[in-house]
């Protein structure tokens, strides 16, 4: 057997879910079939020492932004490892290795992988002409792909409807949830648990960006605080933390609200929650409703395009609530808190995250892997 060799393109290894579903891939993917190189835009970000030894890592950091330089540049790579197959994540990755196939290496095998609402990737734009730029780039590049994969089935449906993209090279795969690694972990206990609380505990994970709706969250909690004592943790780093931090305090969530940045081992931190919240405006897929759903803890969510509506099946598993309904979400908190018994896990949410077992989802990315080439 000859071994093929993949070079996965991406811009950074900040904390995020395409990162962590990457870094997946990379771990579990066959190392008698595949040698596997990551080529990155930035050496930085949460992940970076997360890394597998035994993939080789190339910095593509000093023409990555560079337009045109970062072509020759990738190129250069491909060629001197003698790469069969690209797989890209995220936007300007994805372009970037179209581009390359496109200009200078027709040859190019190239998987491109979307992660988030593409009308919220390409076309969220102040400025219309780079609206347009980038949704033609989309429709023009995104047709020399070889494969497309989409995290949910939402994501794979809006990019042929609104984009004409062939059906036939886009393939819907769910993120891995590493079900072992969670369940190694989630037993810790957490400097912040081991002082007593009467107040019951909401715990939501994610980048401190407008994607997220932690203002509406933040409205959601003063208004629940004042019918059930509870306390939030905000597990994630990102732009918007300053903004959120006066938030806090302008609402008087100072002793409510904790902000902890980025942690190892988020999922010791939801097994000790209570309820798992969400109020995310727009997903891709939202993995972090699954790796609650693994520790027993229940949903609540916000049913936003895409993602949480294909996790959550029925009312066993989760709650969904309209995007932005802040009354409801209190509601259902109130409703759910003062009759959820402390310690107590839900099978129905741990039976339903068996179905993104990182092996199962690694399986499927081989076999679109081995199609592709």
């Amino acid at each position: 057997m000859i071994m093929k060799k993949i070079l996965f393109l991406i811009g950074s290894l900040n904390g995020g879910g395409a990162e962590r579903v990457l870094l997946q891939i990379l771990e579990h993917l066959n190392q008698k079939e595949f040698k596997s190189y990551l080529a990155l835009g930035s050496m930085t970000g949460e992940y970076i020492e997360s890394v597998p030894k035994h993939v080789e890592i190339i910095d593509l950091s000093s023409s990555y932004n560079v337009f045109v330089k970062n072509i020759f540049s990738l190129n250069k790579s491909v060629n001197k490892y003698q790469i069969d197959l690209i797989v890209s994540f995220m936007p300007n990755a994805n372009l970037l290795a179209l581009r390359t196939k496109y200009f200078l290496n027709a040859g190019l095998k190239v998987i491109v992988t979307e992660h988030n609402n593409p009308h919220k990737n390409y076309l969220k734009s102040n400025f219309k002409i780079k609206s347009l730029i980038k949704k033609i780039d989309l429709k023009f590049f995104y047709r020399c792909s070889d494969k497309i994969v989409t995290v949910s089935n939402g994501i794979r449906k809006e990019l042929i409807k609104d984009f004409n993209l062939p059906p036939k090279i886009i393939s819907t795969i769910y993120n891995p949830a590493n079900l072992k690694d969670i369940s190694n972990k989630k037993h810790e206990m957490p400097s912040f648990f081991r002082k007593k609380s009467n107040k019951k505990t909401i715990i939501s994970i994610g980048r401190l960006v407008t994607q997220k709706g932690y203002f509406d969250m933040l409205e959601i909690i003063k208004q629940l605080n004042e019918k059930i004592p509870v306390r939030l943790i905000i597990l994630g780093e990102g732009p918007l933390r300053c903004e959120i931090e006066q938030k806090i305090l302008e609402l008087k969530l100072k002793n409510v609200v904790f902000l902890m940045g980025f942690v190892d081992n988020p999922w010791a931190y939801i097994y000790n929650s209570d309820v798992y919240l969400s109020t995310s405006l727009w997903e891709g897929f939202h993995m972090t409703i699954v790796e609650a759903m693994a520790c027993g803890i229940f949903p609540i969510v916000s049913d936003c395009n895409y993602g949480p509506n294909e996790i959550i099946k029925n009312e066993e598993m989760g709650k969904l609530i309209p995007v932005q309904v802040n009354k409801e979400f209190v509601n259902e908190l109130f409703l759910f808190l003062s009759k959820h018994e402390t310690g107590y896990k839900y099978n129905a949410c741990i039976e339903r995250s068996k179905f993104f077992e990182t092996s199962i989802i690694v399986e499927q990315y081989t076999k679109l892997f081995k199609s592709a080439l």
